[in-house]
């Protein structure tokens, strides 16, 4: 991927630094990956389990985003990583990327060890946001919602959100 060096930098540095959102972050991988995913396959060749890897990581990235979005009641200033699944229930949603993953695992016996671990650590990220997806169903269905806060001159304005918290203290 060409990118700007001063970018090259905060895409390969393993540091947490960018701020509290998820989405930026969501959104750099996703442009680093749509590059990256091909070359990969490309390069080390196209065996089932190299292929199911990216696969796998494609789909970390899809349900992490629609998480993503959802948390911030789907951005209508951005479009980018929309999927119509953000109108399905999410607990379903991140639940059948796992069973996708069960599904689809290629046998461990034909991957090499290294690509056992990643495979496993795939897994284990798909199984958090399986719960992440029914934590924030759950909290859909008891009705909470984000709201967005501004402070101006010593008041408060509601920016997002906020529909369901004026209708309940007003």
């Amino acid at each position: 991927m060409i990118v700007e060096r001063s970018k090259l930098r905060g895409l390969t540095q393993l540091a947490d630094n960018r701020g509290v959102a998820s989405l930026p972050i969501l959104q750099d991988m996703q442009d680093w990956w749509q590059v990256w995913g091909p070359r990969i396959a490309k390069e080390e060749g196209k065996q089932g389990w190299i292929l199911f890897l990216l696969d796998a990581h494609e789909k970390i990235e899809e349900v992490s985003m629609l998480v993503s979005r959802l948390l911030r009641n789907k951005p209508e200033w951005d479009s980018k990583g929309w999927s119509q699944n953000e109108w399905l229930p999410v607990d379903e949603q991140s639940t059948a990327a796992v069973r996708w993953f069960e599904n689809h695992l290629p046998r461990l016996d034909d991957v090499p060890e290294f690509a056992q671990f990643l495979l496993s650590a795939q897994y284990g990220n798909l199984c958090v946001l399986a719960r992440l997806g029914r934590e924030m169903r759950a909290a859909q269905e008891q009705g909470y919602t984000t709201v967005v806060l501004e402070a101006d001159e010593g008041r408060l304005n509601v920016r997002q959100g906020g529909h369901k918290f004026l209708t309940e203290v007003a």
